[in-house]
């Protein structure tokens, strides 16, 4: 299936990641509201009858990049059914996260793949 793109993902990518409003992302076919509030944790994952993501507003957007990607994982693992430690996700979390920052090329042309956008891949 090939997804339209929009000219506004970079924009909406940003905006999550500044936590200059809420936002709404699925998760599988799950909405999942994302929310950037005071809080004393980095970020939480409630998986309930209106599932959200909960991010410190005040973390520096490196960290709330990671938190974001770190909750994102929780609710893959939730809405899918997989069983992982905390010691796991956090793994996972900067494994992905330092692939990202290492090979930013290779990761827009890989979303630009999944989005069905002309790429290298």
């Amino acid at each position: 299936m090939v997804l339209p793109f929009s000219r506004t993902l970079s924009h909406r990518i940003r905006r999550l990641i500044q936590g200059s409003d809420m936002q709404i992302i699925k998760v599988g076919s799950v909405p999942v509201r994302v929310v950037f509030a005071e809080m004393e944790d980095f970020g939480e994952w409630a998986y309930t009858a209106s599932p959200e993501i909960r991010i410190n507003k005040d973390l520096c957007p490196q960290v709330k990049a990671c938190t974001l990607l770190h909750e994102i994982l929780h609710a893959v693992c939730d809405v899918y059914g997989v069983r992982l430690a905390e010691r796991d996700v956090l793994t996972l979390e900067q494994g992905l996260a330092q692939v990202c920052v290492d090979n930013p090329e290779v990761v827009l042309e890989w979303l630009k793949g999944m989005l069905g956008i002309d790429g290298k891949i």
